[in-house]
């Protein structure tokens, strides 16, 4: 039993459930086919015995009545008395012994009579044979010899006989009556028994449901709830080998697997990218498509999207910082490139390098032009290699792997070079078993030089293409001194020779009054010619003597006409070299002109750089219930910038104004932009004294303020906005910027704090604050810097912070479009046709 107990315990579930319902089933099935079979049958075959019965006596008493009728002399009623004689006895023989018989034009089967029964049938028989005796003795002919007192007493004898043989019927019938009745009622108490069996295994059914279906699917019902609320340490105590089991054992490991997710993702929260799954630590294989896979997937992602920031981050402060060193306004280049290779082989932890400058060496006599490359920088080199420092080039094999990169204008990277290989030339030094980076100096397909870092540490993608950027702006840079250099060297040339056109048409001009001189002097010789020509006429003798003085005079006029030759072919020479000169100077200025256009143009390409971080009008009004910009650089690109920006729901907004404008402003704006990208959008700071600080410890330590003379900075107006029902929360913090509120009906202002950020003072020396402010959602504030109150007129008279307070509230009832019109109306008004001081920044934001 309980092997069988056992066997049934570890059935599938739906033959555990199947099998008792097909047994159930079944045994109700059959139970009642039997037993309506049987009672069917029983009641039939009563019914059918009782009829024939009930007939018999029917049959009786019709004999009877024939009987007397053939008393009375009716013949004709013979024939039907014998047929229905034979009737009789046919029915009693059936009732008896069972058989077929004819009953209401119906074949009846009927089987023998019961042995209880079977007495009473037997004086049934001898009723009947009495009875057919007196019968008899009325249908014979010899009734009619009987006296009728006879007749009667024989015709008595039949009616009586008739009575007894119906009264035996009448108890025979009542007593096969009684016997199917108790019949019927073993057949009920069967039928009771049966019905209680159903029951019985009807409730065995239901235990077996419960046990194993109701109770197992309500525990995995609850235990799925836990789980969808986060309860993931309830045990589940179900031991069943069929389906619902599995399902249990299925959620029981589906639960430990959403603990170890949860606590895997709880891992990946925490920037914990080197956290394992279970399934990694015992090397087991992990499905395609699973939901471990998409998590180490994940992992894997965010792992590398923290690498590729860290890269974008050193590859962004590396360029910042070194963009600080190149736009510091240090021409030295020397200076400059000594500073910049050291700075660049630390930051790449490097272990040496160098910076070499193309140069041209001239055209001699003996020497066709060449190139060369000049060390100019090293980091680390050798003794041997710092003297060495020029590296003449073959415009067909380049001077080693520095002209080659030259010439292919591409970087070349070697790494793992062994020893035992060949050697590598680094310039004119060698280096083996380590990397070797040589990047090329090009700024607008001229070639400057060539940048060589090696190190031991092989240089990963990202280095390389931080180098070759770099390589770029370093580029642009030595070509910007060179130019400058250039530029001013020919400015003092042009000055020289100008100076030289000075003299020269200072000589010319005393050539031309020498030469008019001589003019006046022949004039006058030729006139005392015509008059000595006219004494000649008169007088012979002075003719002769005229002739010899005239001889003398021809002479010196000969000579002092090759003189005016002289001088004049020396003019004539004078004018072919002032000429040149200015054909130089017009060469000279048009190359000034193409640099100064170049500046220009990478300025304005600047400026394009810059509009691209500017928040669009779209990002104001789609974070801003309306607002307006007014910016106004003084130059191509300007030192101001405002930021925009949501986070967690409140809506961050900034004016800056950077130390200075025009270029250096930009370079301070671009890095005041990125710092606040990282300190709000990826730090998630929303306090506006927080903000300050962070920027302000940013600025300080990015641009080296503790250890170096820059005293770069910005003032800020900075403003929190977060809305709650009708009303509008604005905290704001300030950098030497205040802030103008609109708030019924009046302007007000909050003063900053009296710190900028950077500059000469430390940020461990500056404490900034946050200031509340609760208005009304459709009232305005205004942020700005002081380039607008700075801005003058044709008397260079300023427009002040009084004029600007006014104009603000006369606008402030009309739409943000308006106001904007009204204000940019009053400072065109204002400053007129004078020149602009500072940038202009203005930004206005309805509530």
């Amino acid at each position: 039993m309980l092997k069988l107990a056992k066997s049934f315990h570890n059935l599938s579930i739906r033959y555990k459930l199947f099998i008792p319902l097909l047994a159930v089933m079944l045994i109700i099935i059959a139970s009642q086919f039997v037993m309506r079979g049987f009672n069917s049958e029983s009641v039939e075959e009563t019914n059918n015995w009782i009829n024939i019965a009930g007939r018999n006596r029917s049959l009786s008493i019709k004999i009877l009545s024939l009987s007397q009728q053939i008393a009375h002399g009716d013949q004709s009623a013979k024939k039907e008395l014998g047929t229905t004689i034979a009737e009789l006895e046919t029915a009693l023989r059936v009732l008896q012994l069972g058989g077929e018989v004819v009953f209401n034009n119906k074949v009846v089967h009927l089987k023998p009579v019961e042995s209880s029964v079977l007495p009473l049938f037997n004086t049934l028989q001898k009723d009947w044979q009495a009875y057919q005796d007196q019968i008899l003795k009325i249908n014979t002919e010899s009734f009619g010899k009987y006296t009728p007192a006879q007749q009667r007493v024989i015709i008595q004898k039949a009616v009586a006989a008739n009575n007894k043989f119906t009264a035996t019927s009448n108890f025979i019938i009542e007593k096969v009556n009684l016997t199917n009745r108790a019949s019927q009622q073993k057949v009920a108490e069967m039928r009771r028994l049966v019905i209680l069996s159903n029951v019985f295994i009807l409730l065995l059914v239901i235990y077996i449901f419960w046990k194993y279906a109701f109770r197992p699917l309500h525990k995995l019902s609850e235990v799925a709830n836990n789980m969808v609320l986060g309860n993931l340490e309830e045990v589940l105590d179900i031991d069943q080998k069929d389906e619902i089991g599995r399902i249990a054992n299925a959620t029981a490991e589906l639960a430990y697997n959403l603990k170890e997710v949860k606590t895997f993702v709880k891992h990946l929260g925490q920037g914990n990218y080197d956290v394992q799954l279970e399934m990694e630590t015992k090397n087991r294989v992990i499905a395609e498509g699973s939901l471990f896979m998409t998590l180490v997937v994940a992992r894997d992602r965010l792992r590398q999207l923290m690498e590729e920031n860290q890269k974008q981050t050193w590859t962004s402060h590396g360029l910042a910082e070194f963009g600080d060193t190149l736009s510091a306004g240090n021409t030295d280049l020397k200076d400059l490139t000594s500073s910049v290779i050291s700075q660049l082989v630390k930051y790449m932890n490097g272990n040496q390098g160098g910076l070499f400058l193309l140069n041209e060496i001239k055209e001699t006599a003996d020497k066709p032009a060449q190139k060369q490359l000049e060390l100019v920088s090293c980091y680390g080199y050798s003794e041997k290699r710092r003297k060495d420092r020029k590296i003449l080039l073959d415009d067909n094999f380049g001077g080693g792997l520095l002209g080659q990169a030259l010439i292919e204008k591409g970087t070349i990277h070697q790494i793992k070079v062994p020893a035992d290989y060949f050697e590598v030339s680094l310039g004119m030094d060698e280096i083996a078993n380590g990397n070797i980076l040589i990047v090329p100096l090009i700024s607008n397909q001229v070639e400057i030089g060539v940048l060589e870092i090696g190190s031991f540490i092989e240089f990963e993608n990202h280095q390389i293409e931080f180098v070759e950027n770099l390589a770029d702006r370093i580029a642009s840079t030595i070509l910007n001194i060179q130019a400058g250099v250039k530029t001013t060297y020919l400015l003092m040339e042009a000055e020289e020779q100008k100076d030289i056109l000075q003299a020269q048409e200072e000589e010319m001009r005393q050539n031309v009054e020498e030469l008019r001189s001589i003019h006046e002097v022949m004039e006058k010789k030729q006139k005392e010619l015509e008059l000595q020509n006219q004494r000649i006429k008169s007088s012979e003798l002075v003719l002769k003597k005229a002739l010899k003085q005239l001889g003398e005079q021809k002479i010196e006029l000969e000579e002092t006409n090759e003189i005016l030759h002289a001088q004049e072919e020396e003019m004539r020479q004078n004018v072919e070299e002032l000429i040149s000169t200015q054909e130089a100077l017009a060469l000279k200025s048009k190359n000034l002109e193409h640099q100064n256009k170049f500046i220009t143009t990478s300025i304005y390409y600047a400026q394009n750089i810059q509009q691209a971080i500017l928040p669009s009008r779209e990002d104001l009004l789609s974070l801003l219930k309306g607002g307006f910009v007014i910016y106004r650089p003084k130059d191509i690109v300007s030192g101001d910038f405002y930021w925009l920006s949501r986070v967690e729901g409140k809506v961050i907004v900034a004016a800056v104004d950077c130390t200075g404008h025009g270029v250096p402003g930009a370079f301070m704006s671009m890095i005041g932009n990125t710092l606040l990208n990282q300190i709000i959008n990826e730090k998630k700071a929303t306090d506006p004294a927080d903000i300050l600080r962070l920027l302000d410890k940013s600025i300080y330590e990015d641009l080296n303020q503790q250890k170096t003379s820059n005293r770069e900075g910005m003032d800020v107006c900075l403003c929190v906005i977060e809305y709650e029902q009708d009303k509008a929360k604005v905290m704001y913090g300030g950098a030497k910027r205040g802030l103008y509120y609109y708030h019924k009906d009046n302007l007000e202002e909050l003063k900053g704090d009296r710190f900028s950020i950077g500059g000469w003072q430390s940020y461990t020396e500056k404490y900034f604050t946050s200031k509340e402010l609760i208005l009304d959602v459709g009232d305005r504030v205004y942020l700005s810097s002081d380039g607008f109150v700075d801005t003058p007129n044709p008397k260079r008279k300023s427009m002040g912070t009084k004029r600007l307070r006014q104009i603000l509230q006369t606008s402030a009832s009309l739409s943000m479009n308006e106001q904007q019109t009204a204000v940019e109306n009053a400072l065109n008004n204002f400053q007129q046709d004078a020149e602009q001081r500072d940038d202009i920044l203005l930004i206005g934001v309805e509530l």
